[in-house]
Protein backbone atom coordinates (compact mmCIF):
# COMPACT_ATOMS: atom_id res chain seq x y z
CA UNK A 1 0.00 0.00 0.00
CA UNK A 2 1.47 3.52 -0.78
CA UNK A 3 0.97 6.05 1.45
CA UNK A 4 -0.74 9.42 0.69
CA UNK A 5 2.28 12.08 0.27
CA UNK A 6 1.61 14.42 2.78
CA UNK A 7 2.04 11.44 5.47
CA UNK A 8 5.56 11.33 4.08
CA UNK A 9 5.71 14.69 4.20
CA UNK A 10 4.55 15.03 7.85
CA UNK A 11 7.41 12.23 8.93
CA UNK A 12 9.78 14.30 6.73
CA UNK A 13 9.23 17.73 8.50
CA UNK A 14 9.12 16.23 12.04
CA UNK A 15 13.17 15.23 12.15
CA UNK A 16 13.45 18.59 10.04
CA UNK A 17 11.47 20.85 12.89
CA UNK A 18 14.06 19.40 15.81
CA UNK A 19 17.14 19.56 14.06
CA UNK A 20 16.20 23.57 13.46
CA UNK A 21 15.79 23.44 16.72
CA UNK A 22 18.88 21.48 18.23
CA UNK A 23 20.71 24.04 16.00
CA UNK A 24 18.88 26.92 16.67
CA UNK A 25 20.51 25.89 20.11
CA UNK A 26 23.63 25.20 19.20
CA UNK A 27 24.38 28.76 17.44
CA UNK A 28 23.70 30.83 20.91
CA UNK A 29 26.44 29.05 22.91
CA UNK A 30 28.36 29.87 20.12
CA UNK A 31 27.73 33.29 20.17
CA UNK A 32 28.46 33.48 24.36
CA UNK A 33 31.54 31.48 24.57
CA UNK A 34 33.39 31.22 21.27
CA UNK A 35 36.06 33.91 20.74
CA UNK A 36 34.36 36.74 17.73
CA UNK A 37 37.74 35.70 15.66
CA UNK A 38 35.52 32.62 15.48
CA UNK A 39 33.16 32.32 12.63
CA UNK A 40 30.11 29.27 11.75
CA UNK A 41 27.99 28.32 9.09
CA UNK A 42 24.14 28.62 10.38
CA UNK A 43 23.19 25.51 8.18
CA UNK A 44 19.22 25.28 6.83
CA UNK A 45 19.39 21.18 7.09
CA UNK A 46 22.06 18.18 8.27
CA UNK A 47 23.23 17.43 11.29
CA UNK A 48 26.78 19.47 11.41
CA UNK A 49 27.81 23.00 11.24
CA UNK A 50 31.42 24.69 10.69
CA UNK A 51 33.11 26.48 12.46
CA UNK A 52 36.27 28.45 11.13
CA UNK A 53 39.10 28.96 13.76
CA UNK A 54 41.00 32.09 14.06
CA UNK A 55 44.39 32.54 12.39
CA UNK A 56 46.62 30.79 14.45
CA UNK A 57 45.20 28.03 16.06
CA UNK A 58 45.82 24.45 15.42
CA UNK A 59 42.96 22.32 14.75
CA UNK A 60 44.82 19.12 15.63
CA UNK A 61 45.64 20.48 19.04
CA UNK A 62 42.43 21.91 20.36
CA UNK A 63 40.47 18.48 18.79
CA UNK A 64 43.48 16.84 21.10
CA UNK A 65 42.10 18.54 24.09
CA UNK A 66 38.49 18.45 23.14
CA UNK A 67 38.48 14.95 23.14
CA UNK A 68 40.38 14.63 26.87
CA UNK A 69 37.04 16.44 28.16
CA UNK A 70 34.88 13.98 26.41
CA UNK A 71 33.53 16.39 23.86
CA UNK A 72 33.88 14.55 20.38
CA UNK A 73 34.98 17.03 17.20
CA UNK A 74 35.63 16.97 13.70
CA UNK A 75 38.81 18.44 12.60
CA UNK A 76 38.31 20.12 9.53
CA UNK A 77 41.21 18.69 8.55
CA UNK A 78 40.25 15.40 8.35
CA UNK A 79 37.47 16.27 5.58
CA UNK A 80 39.95 17.40 2.65
CA UNK A 81 42.18 15.21 0.56
CA UNK A 82 45.58 14.90 2.60
CA UNK A 83 44.24 16.30 5.02
CA UNK A 84 44.94 20.17 3.79
CA UNK A 85 42.51 22.41 3.60
CA UNK A 86 41.23 25.84 6.21
CA UNK A 87 41.49 25.22 9.99
CA UNK A 88 37.69 24.38 10.45
CA UNK A 89 35.98 22.34 12.99
CA UNK A 90 32.38 20.50 12.35
CA UNK A 91 30.66 20.17 15.15
CA UNK A 92 27.47 17.84 15.18
CA UNK A 93 23.89 18.97 16.83
CA UNK A 94 22.50 15.41 16.87
CA UNK A 95 22.96 15.31 20.81
CA UNK A 96 21.11 15.68 23.66
CA UNK A 97 20.51 19.80 24.38
CA UNK A 98 22.80 19.87 27.75
CA UNK A 99 25.28 17.86 26.19
CA UNK A 100 25.30 20.67 23.31
CA UNK A 101 25.40 23.27 25.44
CA UNK A 102 27.79 22.23 27.92
CA UNK A 103 30.47 20.77 25.21
CA UNK A 104 29.90 24.53 23.71
CA UNK A 105 30.86 25.94 26.70
CA UNK A 106 34.11 23.69 27.10
CA UNK A 107 35.05 24.72 23.14
CA UNK A 108 34.98 27.90 23.70
CA UNK A 109 36.59 28.29 27.20
CA UNK A 110 39.98 25.93 25.42
CA UNK A 111 39.41 28.16 22.04
CA UNK A 112 39.83 31.03 24.04
CA UNK A 113 42.73 29.97 25.96
CA UNK A 114 44.43 28.94 22.55
CA UNK A 115 44.59 32.54 21.05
Amino acid sequence: RVRPRAHYVGRLNSPRELNGQTVRVMLRPLGEHFPPEASWTSPAGGLFLWVQLPPGVDGQRLYRQAIAQNILIGSGSLFFPDEQGYPALRLSFAQPLEDIEQGIATLGKLLRQMI
